[in-house]
């Protein structure tokens, strides 16, 4: 059974394509509200959503606004992993990171991807594992 406790969701958009940031903190968002554990990969000219203030001038004109999804992810716990090639490349001042955001590339973001989520999991004992429709569509029982 793959582990989805860890959630990557990508976003090179800002400015740019503001329906690409929302989606992209709504998608975090749902998942952080289902439990897991979720990084938002920030790329291109979505490194800028890294930064203090950047997003509160994204869809200010529309609901929801970019400005409060980026408040509710880093309210719920969501991070966020900054390319730093990206980063680097735009001349961006690493003092101004939002807090849960850090410059990390590829590997770091695959590690968090396969490392165990730090949630505990319920124990699957025999009397729920009969009783586990998912487990009689796997051919488990």
């Amino acid at each position: 059974m793959a582990d989805n406790a860890r959630v990557v969701v990508g976003c090179s958009s800002g400015e740019d394509n503001p329906d690409a940031v929302a989606v992209s903190y709504l998608t975090g968002g749902a998942a952080l509200d289902q439990g897991r554990e979720v990084v938002l990969w920030l790329t291109s000219e979505g490194v800028r959503l890294g930064l203090q203030g950047y997003a509160d001038g994204i869809r200010t004109d529309k609901d929801p606004p970019a400005a409060r999804l980026h408040r509710q992810f880093i309210e719920k716990g969501g991070r966020f992993f900054v390319c730093p090639i990206c980063f680097n490349e735009r001349a961006l001042d690493e003092a101004q990171l939002v807090e849960n955001a850090e410059l990390k590339g590829a590997s770091p973001l695959m590690e968090f991807r396969r490392a165990r989520a730090h949630r505990p999991r319920p124990p699957r004992d025999g009397a729920q594992r009969r009783t586990d429709p998912r487990a009689r569509h796997r051919g488990r029982l």
